[in-house]
């Protein structure tokens, strides 16, 4: 493939590292400016929390079943019209050369996994806003923390769909060739 192709594929294979710095740093910055509304500006996080808890219910589960339904359809597509590209496995073979650890199917494997650990927390999300209705004890803390889960189960709804931004752009510089 030449050098001046205008397809650019990126091979690196990192979705567990990038998923727990995405996960860990979201739950935090969101737990984080809680707390301090909650002690430092007399907010309470309780009466927030009852008034939007079933619509965080019902919205990430939702979230759930599309990023699921949307997952197999990216996939099979992409596989099919990207990674089965005679001049995309010419490439891969070229980059295999200079680093045997490169993948065929690579970049679309890290989709996968990213988009299932999506869909996992927006499941997950959403049982923890249900099963927050029965919680007594700490209705602060525990509001807070389903409140944090929201916003990471978001973070990584919104760094799953750059990935498939990144796929779909790559499939459809392909298709202008």
């Amino acid at each position: 493939m030449p050098e001046s192709h205008s397809i650019h594929f990126n091979f690196r294979v990192e979705p567990y590292r990038g998923l727990c710095l995405i996960s860990g740093g979201a739950f935090a910055v969101c737990f984080g400016l809680q707390v301090l509304a909650w002690r430092g500006l007399g907010w309470n996080p309780t009466d927030a929390y009852d008034k939007i808890r079933p619509s965080l219910f019902t919205g990430f589960l939702t979230a759930g079943g599309f990023l699921l339904s949307l997952k197999t359809l990216i996939l099979v597509s992409l596989r099919k019209d990207v990674y089965e590209n005679t001049e995309y496995i010419e490439y891969v073979k070229e980059r295999q050369k200079e680093d045997p650890k490169i993948e065929l199917y690579g970049p679309l494997k890290t989709l996968g996994e990213f988009l299932l650990w999506a869909v996992l927390s927006a499941v997950v999300t959403s049982g923890v806003h249900l099963v927050m209705a029965l919680g007594t004890c700490l209705p602060a803390l525990l509001s807070i923390t389903a409140l944090s889960c929201s916003g990471t189960t978001l973070a990584l709804i919104v760094r799953a769909w750059m990935a498939i931004r990144y796929n779909l752009h790559m499939w459809f510089d392909s298709l202008k060739e």
